[in-house]
């Protein structure tokens, strides 16, 4: 009884049954004993999605320290779990259900058969415990998003034009008691009728009004200059469980530039960094974005790993490595070639 499990397969299949040999956490296949048959089945880790344990197995230990994070599979279910951080394995994690009613809440999950994982902790949580900033400023900040996000267009307006508040108020409530304009008109179309400001100038207020709605805290926080760009993805790797790399320190594997087409790059934003057997490691500036894995493993087949870079730095890799990746590797020839050249100078004058 202690070592039934429920076996969670990327075809979406669920195999019931005992384990076969004990799991350990170097392992790459699982092997099991299926229940009401008398044979065993042996699968690679790169197969499933996740493995569930009727008891935890030998190697967790009660009080372990854990996040709790939610993780979602490639086939669509999620869960809360806290994953236990003391606890590597070669090929996935594994964690504590938080649902209590669960009878299979021990939670092995594979690293390829995830879609995303993230911790629970906010982000502003993860800055102040990183020690980049105060939680009086991110009180603030938090202020000013709500502000942001409930401005009205015409606060929107004046704080984009020359004009004042009150002027604005004004024309909107001389425009509710005319009978020619209609009464579900738009602040933006009272103004340009009354002269005050332009098409153009509307369009420019209602494009910030949009994109202010859409600022997240990290974003007001660097805008305001209270953390840096590193610090914001330094906090976003951590929320993510993902890799920083430093893409100046990295050049990428020609297997891995040639599984990912220079179009789909640009329009991802994203770097192949590595290609290992069926795992694609690819840089990206935005971990948030769940559609880019899953854009890369549907154009791809690959298993993907994402790591997190500079935007920047991503970018002008983009340009170097595929749009002169020819004259990079033409550059080099000539190089060697010149460093050839004066080896056979330097052999005659000797």
């Amino acid at each position: 009884m202690d070592n039934q499990l429920i076996v969670h397969l990327k075809t979406d299949d669920r195999i019931e049954g005992r384990l076969a040999r004990p799991f350990r956490n170097n392992d790459a296949d699982v092997a099991i004993l299926v229940a009401g048959e008398q044979r065993k089945l042996v699968f690679s880790l790169d197969e499933i999605c996740c493995i569930r344990f009727l008891r935890p197995p030998a190697m967790v230990t009660a009080g372990e320290p854990a996040t709790v994070e939610e993780v979602r599979t490639i086939t669509g279910e999620a869960y809360r779990v806290a994953v236990f951080t003391r606890q590597k394995f070669l090929k996935g994690f594994i964690g504590l259900l938080q649902d209590e009613a669960e009878m299979y809440r021990t939670i092995f999950f594979s690293s390829s058969g995830i879609r995303y994982r993230h911790e629970e902790r906010f982000i502003g949580q993860i800055l102040q415990d990183k020690g980049f900033v105060s939680n009086d400023k991110i009180e603030e900040v938090l202020k000013t998003q709500g502000e942001l996000r409930t401005r009205r267009m015409g606060e929107v307006i004046t704080a984009s034009t020359d004009l004042v508040q009150g002027r604005v108020e004004q024309t909107i409530q001389e425009a509710a008691g005319n009978p020619v304009i209609p009464r579900y008109a738009r602040v933006g179309d009272i103004l340009v009728e009354a002269g005050l400001v332009t098409r153009e100038q509307v369009e420019k207020a209602f494009r910030n009004q949009q994109g202010d709605k859409k600022l997240k805290v990290g974003e007001i926080l660097i805008k305001q200059g209270l953390i840096t760009e590193h610090q914001l993805l330094s906090a976003l790797a951590t929320k993510f469980r993902l890799r920083f790399v430093n893409i100046e320190n990295v050049i990428p594997s020609e297997e891995a530039l040639g599984a990912i087409s220079e179009g789909l790059a640009n329009r991802l934003q994203v770097l192949p960094i590595e290609l290992d057997g069926r795992k694609l490691v690819v840089a990206t500036s935005t971990p948030t974005d769940q559609t880019v894995g899953d854009s890369l493993r549907f154009s791809t087949n690959y298993i993907i790993e994402l790591v997190v870079a500079y935007p920047h730095q991503i970018a002008a890799a983009i340009y170097k490595y595929y749009r002169h990746g020819e004259e990079a590797v033409d550059a080099l020839l000539e190089s060697m070639q010149g460093e050839a050249e004066s080896a056979a100078i330097e052999e005659e004058l000797e």
